[in-house]
């Protein structure tokens, strides 16, 4: 009786012991299955996540393709548009600047025809400069004699003046004494400008000298044929001028 107990106790631990086993198997089966399903999931997730991720990268790159792209087709259009415009605006200008060169050259040609003309008109009848040194004394005159033989054709009578600039006033009068061929006489007193109110030199030239061209009477008619002449005294204060370098007469046809 006892041997039959101890027995049924050995039989009894070993179902125990076994029934202990396939628990402890199953409970690692279904920890382990647990432990998968959980890494599945998160696994599955995880990829459904970076592929969510993936797809809006792509449709991202995609909009900023297509962005650019537009972007540069309107870049482009711009471009075309604007060089369209430069190159209207060129040959506007190109127009423009050709028909301000042919009047220019119009202009330049009639003014060159009239100067032409007129100068051809302006036959000048007499044309005499003397030079009267540095230092013109009030005693010296200068005499210019010239023939006239046409009483009917108006003239122009003009003063030539040289000076320098050393000459130290902004005027200088004359005493002008014409005589005519019938040795009568007549006297004049004659003011010329050389310089303006600001100190400025007038007339023509460079450097040192001056040349000024003063008109003295117009449209005049000389009275008679013959032998005239012309003496110029300088009525100034001073003694001795400086600074007068010539002294001319010019007579030209008025028509």
């Amino acid at each position: 009786m006892i041997i039959k107990t101890s027995r049924v106790r050995k039989r009894i631990s070993v179902i125990t012991i076994g029934i202990e086993m396939l628990i402890v198997r199953k409970t690692r089966t279904a920890m382990q299955t647990a432990v998968v399903n959980r890494i599945n999931s998160k696994t599955i997730s995880r990829i459904k996540n970076a592929s969510r991720t993936l797809v809006t990268n792509h449709l991202k790159r995609l909009k900023m393709v297509e962005k650019r792209g537009m972007l540069k087709i309107n870049l482009e259009e711009k471009t075309e548009i604007a060089i369209g415009e430069t190159i209207r605006i060129k040959r506007r200008m190109d127009k423009l600047n050709q028909l301000s060169y042919s009047m220019f050259i119009r202009s330049l040609t009639v003014l060159l025809i009239a100067l032409f003309i007129s100068s051809c008109g302006k036959e000048t009848v007499v044309d005499l400069n003397q030079d009267v040194g540095d230092n013109w004394s009030k005693n010296d005159k200068v005499i210019f004699d010239y023939q006239i033989h046409d009483t009917i054709m108006p003239v122009n009578f003009f003063l030539n003046v040289r000076n320098t600039t050393d000459y130290k006033y902004a005027n200088v009068y004359f005493f002008i004494k014409t005589i005519y061929p019938d040795q009568r006489y007549s006297i004049d007193t004659v003011e010329c400008f050389l310089a303006n109110m600001k100190g400025e030199w007038l007339g023509s030239g460079f450097g040192k000298y001056r040349d000024n061209s003063f008109p003295f009477k117009k449209n005049m008619r000389f009275p008679m044929k013959g032998n005239y002449q012309m003496q110029f005294e300088m009525a100034m204060r001073d003694s001795v001028l400086d600074g007068i370098d010539a002294i001319g007469i010019r007579v030209e046809r008025a028509d």
